[in-house]
């Protein structure tokens, strides 16, 4: 099942992320409704994390990057359940993912309620399944990756800005051992 297209309706969610009816994804900014979406890290396993450029044709952001997938939940799903489904119809990936954490964040006076999920992947596995949808995708060390927004932020979604500094602040917070002890992938960010 692909992502929800802008007539399909989604969950609308309130302030503490609990359902309290539909909408039409299309629909979320005009009515400055709480929404959910998902995104994944995919990382290599030296570490590198896979960006993906949005394609060209998109209403949102078009040929910035972003995170490795992300997508809105279609109604009734959870996030788990997105995740998989996005991963699979992205990237055509089925591996095993680890939820990393959830936040919330302004979009356009609307409420994103964002939650992210880490994976592992051979660089060889991965395959661009939506073509229109992704320009193409590219493996980074985080530092480079760190550097880039520094240097270059307009080529990166405010969605990826704000995720990206949520997965190194946590890190820096919690600790890069519990990921390790999960076999999860935590790669040298201070490199």
């Amino acid at each position: 099942m692909p992502a929800p297209e802008s007539s399909a309706l989604i969950d609308r969610v309130d302030s503490a992320d609990r359902p309290v009816g539909k909408v039409r994804r299309g629909e979320v900014f005009e009515k400055r409704a709480g929404f959910r979406v998902v995104h994944v890290f995919v990382f290599d396993w030296e570490g590198q994390l896979l960006l993906q450029q949005l394609g060209r044709h998109r209403d949102r952001n078009p040929l910035k990057w972003g995170s490795s997938v992300a997508g809105y939940l279609n109604a009734g799903e959870d996030y788990l359940e997105a995740a998989q489904r996005r991963l699979r119809e992205e990237l055509r990936l089925e591996t095993p993912l680890a939820k990393f954490g959830s936040a919330v964040m302004p979009d356009q006076e609307a409420r994103k309620f964002i939650t992210l999920y880490l994976t592992r992947a051979d660089q060889s596995a991965v395959r661009v399944a939506e073509p229109g949808h992704i320009e193409s995708v590219r493996f980074e060390p985080v530092p480079a990756i760190r550097r880039q927004i520094e240097q270059w932020p307009k080529n990166f979604t405010e969605t990826f800005h704000f995720l990206f500094r949520f997965y190194l602040s946590t890190l820096r917070l919690t600790g890069a051992k519990e990921w390790e002890d999960l076999d999860g992938p935590v790669p040298d960010w201070n490199a």
